[in-house]
């Protein structure tokens, strides 16, 4: 579930996850810190909280949420009880309980953490959400009890562990050798399931999701590449969308029995990363490659090139992500963004003109929308007189998501908020402009509620029970009803409602295939989607509520969205063509008389009307035949108790072997114990070390990290070691015997940290002291600095998938270093300030400049003292070539190592220079050029390989620290090729600069970021 709408925040942060099990695998177990976002950190803490406890589960819910926690727990046991039943490993580990976490909290997202160094697997699905993709685009009512589905997936494919790893996880939550499947896998086989276990329901079912893969897919061939998750084609991630396809195509031809081999294969692995390719061919007799083709060609079968009909014509291009609008008199509206364009309102008017446009994320303080994306909105709506548009989008407040009424006047081109939280999707304005109607959640339901715009006052029209939501609801021309999607808990239904209590009035007779995103025509027709196998993707249709006959409109190549007929003449909606959207338009047929006989009202009114055949098309794969066992289970033995504040807190989740180094030579073996309550509030780890080549000296370190008072976040973490070093090289001279220094070296620190609107603000306390007596390298034995420090930093930013558009920056960050706490000598500060900021260029979307201006001061202390060291390198260099000897960076000799103070300048990587202040200023032109292609394995053995863009720098800075003789220049370019290896990405960059000033040196770089 982990894919659109946490652009916000997260998703199963995989990077931290795979560095985390490199590190465990490797056998040095990080102390680690709080892996949950914070809010839902802020609701776990803000919250009392209940345990559910059965056979196979252990779920954590709000107090006030028993019928959904129990709604989730029946389901999720069938679902449970099938994945056991087909997956091949079955062990202590494998087959352990599951542990669940629902916060109350509109996160929008789901997300399963794998164990990795000490965290325990662990599903997190929050009680409500309120984007409208998730049932627009996916298929997916918005409740936890269905997407938990996919989440329990990648919590039984997680815990497939094995052999070597079975081993190694005696140590505790080490790492599973799952995550050496590339994401494609992990997500595809999550909503295969999601599909397959719940009928009705779930992205390969549902039409938008089939379209959408033939739109971007027909008359091209797949290959690895679209597999990946660094793949920027299609918004809601290509790892997903074309990942289901493949692990669906795989099921289909090979069985569903394969797929779990492989993982069983996968769970035994020792190098789980390498020889991916050939554990596929461990499972099906076929290398990953080989598969691949075989998929490719099924798609190029299955998905011809497909021409638009002669009747519908092409309005304008909108973009790689829309939502559309159409007000009664034919003005138009558009929210859009590309991929190299970030999101943006427009609004045409009758003759097709475009009356205003805005960039939708405002960049500089204070902000009206600070996160923008198409998939963010919902319920557009003009007043009657089209000057004014609302509709809701998705927003940060300081800690939490939430559902903004905006009105943009589209004269002055302004945008205000009408309401901070509706708590839910947007629906339309009424007629006279008085009330916004909308869904607003609470919990497992949504219910048709209504803003007074006057007044700020929001009523529930009307309660749906648990497991039914309303989306999408639309006043009718005359405000008398309400046409809207609901999700009855079985399957999406079109249906009439009373404005004034909800009353339900008719049912579309839509039969049993997907529908959705309902609107009017006139006071007697309504417009809306639809889309059975014949289709790849949805249709518009119209349906008659006098008559209830049903009429196909459109026959869209692939798939037709957002319908609209305001004006009562033509049809425009969006349609997909290649990643892209245009508004199209046909004609639409006049209105029938009125009929003698009405439809029939009420819920069981289900007439068999058919709508007419499309023409004919080869039909698109089938969605995964439903299982027979029935999805709800109700459990054998459960209990439900209140959370313990400390569940779990004082067992280990760790407990192990693991390494350290400190100084020049300094070696550790040790053991480390970590663990964490079960809901996250408190972290902990401590390890203990010895030096094995040097006997006598020992070592220690504690971690602990709070979460009570969350959003804020406490972390405390102290470490000492003693330790025998090899002394420094004197004039060239060889070493003298190793292991011959005493050394000590002892670091403690606090910080308590918290973010605003997604922003940092943080505060602390540090002390680093080291101990030297037989060092002839240091001047004084003992060194110590101490003192509190606070920083703070805004962004905001306008972006796209392959550029930062428009940014702007401000940090402040401030540290006091009190005379009696320090052994230099004197007490000063440290003070830094920056401001910087993207802006575009004309002529062409994907280039930009970048201004940044920084200054630092060290007040306090000495003249003469140059504590601050300017320049050096940020990235150890491949290769240097230059015309001038290397500059070797001297730290100041009366502080700990550990405790440098260090302002990066690019140009003087290899010449860094000490001072006592410095400002400098810079400008960098950016151009990148996209590349876009990866292969799912490398050289038959190694992880899969993508290469996303290279982008072209021109730069220029200037540096001065306010003396005479202390101007310093330099300007250059470089090139740096970004690419992923497995899920890492690497920047691999050529630099080329000349220094003006200092030594005038032209200098050659070649460095490899990770």
């Amino acid at each position: 579930m982990d894919a659109t709408a946490r652009q916000i925040g997260a998703r199963r942060e995989a990077m931290l996850v795979v560095a985390l099990a490199a590190a465990a695998a490797a056998g040095c177990f990080p102390v680690g810190t709080q892996r949950l976002p914070q809010d839902v950190g802020a609701a776990l803490a803000g919250n009392p909280m209940r345990r559910i406890e059965t056979d196979d589960l252990a779920v954590y819910y709000p107090e006030g949420r028993e019928i959904e926690a129990w709604r989730f727990v029946t389901r999720i046991e069938g679902c449970v009880a099938y994945l056991r039943r087909v997956a091949h490993v079955h062990n202590k580990v494998a087959d352990q309980k599951i542990v669940a976490i629902l916060p109350e909290l509109a996160f929008n997202n789901a997300f399963v953490l794998p164990r990795v160094a000490g965290y325990e697997t662990l599903a997190v699905v929050p009680t409500y959400g309120t984007l409208e993709a998730f049932t627009l685009e996916f298929g997916l009512p918005p409740d936890p009890a269905f997407i938990g589905c996919h989440e329990i997936t990648h919590y039984v494919h997680f815990q497939q562990i094995a052999g070597f790893a079975w081993f190694l996880n005696a140590f505790g939550d080490v790492y599973t050798p799952q995550n050496g499947l590339d994401p494609w896998f992990d997500e595809g086989l999550a909503v295969y399931y999601e599909t397959k276990l719940q009928p009705g329901t779930g992205r390969l079912a549902w039409p938008f999701w089939r379209g959408a893969f033939a739109a971007g897919f027909a008359g091209r061939r797949v290959g690895g590449g679209d597999l990946s998750i660094f793949q920027r084609d299609y918004h809601a991630g290509s790892h997903y969308l074309v990942g289901s396809q493949f692990v669906r195509f795989l099921a289909d031809r090979y069985g569903e029995d394969k797929l779990w081999k492989l993982i069983h294969v996968q769970a035994r692995s020792i190098f789980f990363p390498l020889g991916v390719n050939l554990r596929f061919w461990q499972a099906y007799d076929k290398q990953l490659s080989t598969l691949i083709d075989e998929f490719a060609d099924e798609v190029s079968a299955n998905l011809p090139v497909r021409a638009r009909p002669a009747d519908q014509r092409v309005v304008r291009p909108v973009g790689s992500t829309a939502r559309y609008a159409r007000a009664p008199d034919g003005t138009e509206a558009v929210i859009g963004a590309d991929l190299d364009r970030p999101a943006w309102l427009a609004i045409y008017g009758p003759d097709g003109q475009l009356r205003s446009r805005r960039v939708l994320a405002d960049v500089l303080p204070p902000r009206t929308l600070a996160v923008a994306a198409p998939t963010f909105a919902s319920g557009l709506s003009f007043s009657r007189d089209a000057r004014a548009l609302y509709f809701v989008a998705l927003d940060l407040d300081p800690t939490y998501q939430v559902s903004r009424l905006y009105r943009y006047d589209v004269e002055a081109g302004t945008l205000e908020v009408v309401n901070r939280d509706l708590r839910g999707p947007g629906g339309s304005l009424s007629p006279d402009g008085t009330r916004y109607l909308f869904a607003r959640a609470d919990g497992d339901h949504h219910d048709l509620a209504e803003l007074v715009i006057a007044t700020g006052a929001v009523r529930v029209i009307a309660h749906e029970p648990h497991g039914a939501f309303v989306a999408g609801p639309r006043f009718s021309p005359d405000g008398t009803r309400v046409v809207a999607s609901r999700f009855d808990g079985q399957r999406f239904r079109i249906v009439v409602l009373d404005p004034r209590d909800g009353a339900l009035l008719a049912t579309l007779p839509t039969a049993e295939d997907p529908v959705h995103d309902p609107s009017w025509i006139d006071d007697r027709r309504v417009v809306f989607l639809a889309g059975g196998l014949a289709d790849p993707g949805f249709q518009v249709y119209a349906c008659d509520l006098d008559s209830g006959k049903i009429t196909r409109l459109t026959n869209a190549p692939y798939l037709a969205f957002q319908p609209s007929a305001a004006d009562g003449r033509t049809l425009r909606f969006l349609n997909r063509e290649g990643w892209e959207w245009t508004v199209d338009e046909v004609p639409l047929p006049p209105p029938a008389p009125p009929p003698v006989v009405h439809i029939e009202s009420g819920p069981s009114a289900e007439p068999a009307a058919q709508p007419p055949a499309a023409e004919p098309a080869p039909p698109p794969p089938p969605p995964p035949t439903a299982v027979s066992v029935p999805i709800n289970v109700i459990p054998r033995s459960a209990s439900n108790t209140p959370a313990s504040p400390i569940d779990q807190l004082f067992i280990p989740h760790l407990y192990g072997p693991t390494i350290a180094g400190a100084g020049r030579a300094g070696s550790f073996f040790g053991l480390v114990l970590a663990g964490n309550d079960r809901l996250e509030r408190h972290r902990w780890a401590i390890a203990g070390y010895t030096q094995l080549v040097a006997g006598g000296h020992f070592g220690g370190s504690v971690a602990y990290s709070n979460r009570q008072l969350a959003p804020l976040t406490l972390t405390l973490a102290a470490s000492a070691f003693s330790f025998a070093d090899i002394p420094p090289l004197i004039n060239g001279s060889p070493t003298a015997p190793a292991y011959t220094l005493h050394r000590e070296e002892r670091e403690l620190s606090f910080e308590a940290l918290r973010l605003f609107y997604d922003n940092p603000v943080s505060v602390g306390f540090s002390v680093i002291d080291s101990y030297r007596p037989e060092d002839p390298a240091v001047l004084i034995p003992q060194r110590r600095i101490a003192g509190p420090h606070v920083s703070a930093t805004y962004v905001g930013a306008a972006t796209s998938p392959y550029v930062v558009n428009r940014l702007f920056l401000a940090s402040i960050d401030a540290a006091a270093y009190p005379l009696d706490w320090n052994t230099a000598g004197f007490g000063f500060y440290d003070l830094r300030g920056e401001l910087a900021a993207v802006v575009p260029l004309p002529l062409y979307r994907r280039h930009t400049l970048t201004f940044d201006a920084r200054a630092r001061d060290l007040p306090g202390s000495p003249a003469g003292e140059r504590v601050l060291t300017v320049g050096g390198y940020v990235l150890q260099p491949l290769a240097r070539k230059s015309d001038q000897p290397e500059v070797l960076e001297t730290p100041y000799p009366f502080l700990p190592p550990g405790a440098r103070f260090v302002e990066p300048l690019r140009g003087f990587e290899d010449y860094p220079f000490a001072v006592d202040r410095i400002g400098i200023g810079s400008a960098r032109y950016r151009l990148p050029f996209i590349i876009d292609h990866g292969w799912a394995s490398t050289l038959w053995v190694l992880p899969a390989l993508f290469i996303q863009q290279i982008d072209l720098d021109l730069f220029a800075v200037g540096a001065t620290d306010g003396r005479d003789g202390g101007q310093h220049t330099a300007a250059g370019g470089s090139l740096a090729l970004h690419l992923a290896f497995w899920i890492l990405p690497f920047t691999l960059q050529y630099q080329v600069s000349h220094r003006f000033t200092d030594d005038r040196a032209v200098t050659q770089l070649f460095q490899l970021g990770l």
